[in-house]
């Protein structure tokens, strides 16, 4: 009879803007991973019925998430937690292959706490066969053990993202543009729409958040009424891997397809072409496409009220977020659903 106990994994997230890596982190948890999330302090614990296998692409497509781990044990004591590590039969720490480990103890209460019985650990871990020496330096296996909302934790981490989005920035690209987005937070906005096979960008600039989304697997579509804007996007996309890339230089309000999710930064600043006043062109292409998607991420300067807009629409806010960019631009992160 196969055990039927879920498997709990903890989600550390980047605190460089907390709600938006709770929001994602979310997302991919419960409808990429199809499991459930609590939110705890800073983290997320994701409940699943499946064990999460690694190397997994889904998580590779996380922005804010610093590692993941799995729930081994928990307990209101440290000392409780020792004893649990001898009393019960762990299945990962199972098998003969020795493997060299590190222990991290990390308080994420905000109190000082001392793990006087930290050699304990040690030792009863090394009871497992599976565990040879300690490497603080290049371990083969890492373990935590944390305090979190007055609970103690054993888990050990199975990801840690290693992704670089520096090296992805606009002045790192071929045809680099000053208004193009952050990758990570590209990134991240792509994973919050929850799209699994597709998105549409249809104001997508010179390609920044086409580029997030082509190399997590998604088809990729672009538009934009800017000629220069649509050859930058070419050349910056040309050699990401995944799926070609649809571009064309279009009207966004002349567009009539059908798309899984739209993923968009409207045009602003002096560099956007605009042929009507920002808030009408947000009105219109709201009242456009709510018959072409059910699910639309739209970052857009904080001055525009989109919830004035939506009277003539089925649109709902589900979410908003504001990061701030400098003295004269906050952005707002806005997403509806219908």
């Amino acid at each position: 009879m196969k055990d039927k106990t879920p498997n709990k994994y903890l989600f550390e997230l980047s605190k460089e803007n907390i709600k938006i890596s709770k929001s994602e982190a979310k997302i991919i948890i419960e409808k990429i991973l199809d499991g459930q999330s609590k939110e705890i302090e800073n983290t997320i614990i994701s409940i699943t019925p499946q064990e999460i296998k690694v190397p997994n692409r889904n998580l590779e497509r996380l922005a804010y998430t610093k590692k993941i781990s799995k729930i081994i044990l928990e307990s209101k004591e440290p000392q409780e937690l020792s004893k649990k590590i001898i009393t019960t039969k762990i299945k990962e720490f199972q098998g003969t292959k020795k493997n060299t480990f590190k222990i991290n103890i990390i308080n994420m209460d905000h109190k000082n706490i001392k793990f006087a019985e930290i050699g304990d650990f040690v030792k009863n871990l090394k009871l497992y066969k599976k565990f040879s020496d300690v490497n603080l330096n290049n371990p083969e296996i890492e373990i935590n053990i944390l305090k979190l909302n007055k609970k103690y934790y054993l888990t050990q981490t199975i990801w840690e993202n290693k992704e670089n989005f520096e090296k992805r920035k606009s002045h790192n690209r071929p045809a680099p543009h000053p208004t193009s987005m952050n990758p990570k937070l590209a990134r991240a906005i792509v994973n919050m729409s929850g799209a699994k096979k597709e998105i549409l960008d249809p104001f997508c600039g010179a390609g920044g958040i086409l580029i997030e989304a082509k190399m997590i697997g998604l088809k990729t579509k672009g538009l934009d009424i800017d000629h220069e804007m649509i050859i930058r996007a070419k050349m910056n996309l040309k050699n990401v891997e995944g799926s070609p890339t649809e571009l064309k230089k279009m009207d966004a309000l002349t567009y009539n397809q059908k798309i899984e999710a739209i993923v968009t930064d409207v045009p602003y600043g002096k560099s956007s072409i605009l042929k009507q006043k920002l808030s009408d062109l947000v009105e219109e292409f709201l009242i456009k496409y709510q018959k072409l998607t059910k699910t639309i991420i739209l970052t857009h300067p904080s001055t525009i009220n989109v919830k004035k807009l939506l009277k003539q629409t089925k649109w709902t806010i589900k979410e908003q977020h504001n990061i701030f960019i400098h003295k004269s631009l906050t952005r707002t992160i806005t997403k509806l659903e219908q």
